[in-house]
């Protein structure tokens, strides 16, 4: 009887029934992914009410005692000397007659930055900005393969937008690629002019916040560029925004954190090293939470990421992306890269370590990239979309502004 069974011929399911099986299996698959990629990872996030549970808000330190501002600018040079001359404490190393206004929180560490009044100056073509540089006293970075696109100067910021051009040859690859990239070099004055400004909504809003028409804020946003990928509860376990902790504090955090303290000081921190309370002892201000950190202890680029945090495609692969540099309290820059185009091919993140080195940076960090890569300048969208009728929707920007 066993060998009658093994000889009998085995029933085959119709080939309709095993297309269908297969249909309805990636259906299930794909809900599950979406569910946990894009619908699940939404959950919980939302702005805190200021006495919820759990929720710290950390308070900008008390201004008074920083000094009253210069009344007349530079008065009458007194007998002795032909013409005051500035010195870093913003009054004359003769004499010791106030020049120039200091009571912000960082402008008596760039005492030539800023204007001293009112104005303001916003300039949008090389020839005018490098003349504009020289006649008032400011240095400018100089980069054969590069130009400036924007410069824009008051009492509390001093901003250069430079667009760079250049060829890379790198070793990963099999023949040299172009690349184009932004450099951001920012000054401000105070604390508050460098904000986040973030959505819980339909993220449907970086173009029309930098449309001043638009911009409800009590602020006029002089740039920006994009964050952290804040609506992500799956990697995003830390969050603050501004002094206010959106997510947190947690146990443990999964990849490299971003911390901006009050003091103006910039610090990136790993797992390993990871301290909350060390953190908010510190007083910070704002939380990013992607990474990984770009720039070690000794000012060197990074060379390798762990790849428990980040996966090949993430460092290995060449992308658009998104980074924050810190110099001193009062001095950052953002570099974005721009990609994925016969114009960029963008950069593995190596290589936009070697960026961050070697404009100088003491820390830096990497934010969010690929396509949520997005930098303006005004009104100006300074990198494009990719293959997009409109931007990619954003859960927040780093902005820079006059409060």
């Amino acid at each position: 009887m066993n060998g009658n069974n093994e000889n009998k011929p085995k029933r085959r399911f119709p080939w309709y029934v095993l297309v269908l099986s297969d249909i309805l299996l990636t259906g299930v698959l794909l809900c599950t992914f979406s569910y946990f990629h894009h619908v699940r990872m939404l959950w919980g996030i939302g702005v805190p009410d200021s006495g919820a549970d759990g929720i710290h808000r950390f308070e900008k330190p008390d201004d008074a005692g920083t000094g009253a501002p210069a009344e007349s600018g530079i008065s009458d040079v007194p007998e002795g000397h032909v013409e005051h001359e500035l010195g870093s404490d913003g009054r004359c190393t003769v004499c010791g007659v106030e020049m120039l206004d200091l009571s912000g929180d960082f402008g008596a560490s760039f005492p030539q930055v800023f204007i001293q009044n009112d104005d303001r100056v916003s300039l949008s073509d090389n020839s005018q900005i490098e003349d504009y540089a020289a006649e008032n006293g400011l240095s400018l970075r100089e980069d054969p393969e590069g130009e400036y696109i924007a410069l824009y100067r008051s009492h509390d910021i001093f901003m250069t937008v430079q667009e760079i051009s250049t060829t890379l040859d790198h070793s990963a690859w099999p023949h040299p690629y172009d690349v184009q990239y932004y450099i951001y070099d920012i000054y401000v004055r105070n604390i508050d002019n460098i904000f986040s400004s973030y959505t819980t909504g339909s993220r449907d809003f970086a173009e029309n916040l930098m449309n001043r028409t638009e911009n409800q804020l009590f602020v006029d946003i002089i740039a920006a560029v994009n964050g952290d990928y804040m609506g992500n509860l799956n990697h995003c376990l830390l969050c603050e925004r501004n002094g206010d902790i959106l997510r947190g504090s947690p146990d443990y955090i999964e990849a490299d954190i971003c911390v901006l303290y009050y003091d103006g000081t910039m610090q990136t921190i790993t797992p390993d090293e990871y301290d909350w309370e060390a953190i908010a002892e510190k007083n910070p201000y704002q939380i990013w939470n992607f990474g990984p950190g770009l720039i070690d202890e000794d000012g060197k680029a990074v060379k390798s990421f762990d790849p428990n945090d980040y996966d090949y495609n993430i460092v290995d692969s060449s992308h658009p992306r998104t980074s924050i540099g810190y110099y001193e309290p009062g001095h950052y820059n953002f570099v974005i890269v721009d990609g994925r185009s016969d114009d960029s091919h963008g950069v593995r993140m190596s290589h936009l370590a070697e960026i961050q080195e070697k404009l100088g940076c003491k820390a830096a960090y990497n934010l969010d990239g690929g396509d949520s890569t997005q930098g303006f300048f005004g009104d100006t969208v300074i990198r494009d979309a990719e293959s997009r009728t409109d931007q990619r929707k954003l859960f927040d920007l780093i902005c820079v502004g006059e409060v």
